[in-house]
């Protein structure tokens, strides 16, 4: 039996619709030098697109800026002020490149090298079994320690498989050296990594404690017993003159910079909706 359509009836039809991670459009100021203008048109494309909420680009050709641009959507928020080209905002893992230089510098003045255990300059480091883990182990997120495990609860070349097998860091946590170090310590050695053919790999992303793990060789080698923080400030930024670049920012100083916001992206964003 054929159906004919009821009077008035026909299928919604709609453009799709992308959502994105940020509003949609901004503002962009800045300069580029002749012949770089199509960086400029791809970074405003950033924003029309709603991928950047807050960015700054600067690219440097024989001491020279080529391009010098900042942008911020509608919906970016400092905590002072708009944003502009000397506000600060979390760069995430793209400080990872600081830490290598730290480490760089550490040998090339002989303080450590890329090929000895981490437990030579951190004696507790070796334990539960991370004695051969060696420095350039820990540049190339081989550390064995991507996460935090309860040590009374996992065996060294477990991953944890239990919520109550992992350890959080409290802020309170984060602030203390003595309580980062005893994780790191204790923390038996994690084997988690796989290659994409799901074969074992050494390799597990130490997104967050990479940092961790390169302060702790850094106080205990470094003559002053800087940590990273105050290490990059005095011997990578200062020479240079750079005063916009922290790894930390004392609570009580961080009324004298403009901060960006962070804001999570939308969980939906990039969803092409077709009706």
């Amino acid at each position: 039996q054929k159906i004919e359509p009821a009077p008035n009836h026909v299928m919604f039809q709609a453009p799709a619709v992308t959502y994105t991670p940020y509003s949609p459009g901004g503002t962009i100021q800045g300069t580029v030098a002749d012949g770089w203008e199509p960086i400029r048109a791809a970074f405003a494309q950033n924003f029309a697109e709603g991928y950047e909420k807050g960015a700054q680009l600067v690219i440097r050709v024989n001491g020279h800026n080529v391009v010098d641009l900042h942008g911020f959507s509608d919906s970016c928020t400092t905590t002072k002020g708009p944003y502009d080209g000397d506000t600060i905002q979390n760069i995430f893992s793209s400080g990872k490149q600081i830490e290598t230089m730290v480490v760089a510098m550490l040998v090339e003045r002989g303080l450590v090298d890329y090929d000895s255990p981490v437990a030579t300059y951190w004696p507790e480091f070796a334990q539960g079994d991370k004695g051969a883990i060696t420095i350039a182990d820990v540049l190339r997120h081989e550390g064995k320690c991507p996460w935090f495990l309860d040590p009374a609860k996992c065996q060294p070349g477990e991953a944890g498989s239990q919520p109550d097998h992992f350890l959080p860091l409290s802020l309170e946590d984060h602030l203390s050296t003595s309580v980062i170090d005893k994780r790191i310590e204790t923390n038996p050695r994690v084997e988690f990594g796989a290659n994409t053919d799901g074969s074992p790999s050494p390799r597990a992303y130490h997104a967050v404690t990479r940092g961790f793990l390169v302060d702790g060789v850094l106080r205990r080698v470094d003559s002053k017993g800087r940590g990273i923080a105050e290490f990059v400030d005095e011997e990578i930024c200062a020479p240079l003159g750079v005063t916009e670049y922290k790894v930390a920012i004392p609570e009580d100083e961080q009324n004298k910079f403009n901060i960006a916001h962070i804001t999570p992206a939308l969980s939906t964003y990039a969803i092409n909706m077709e009706f």
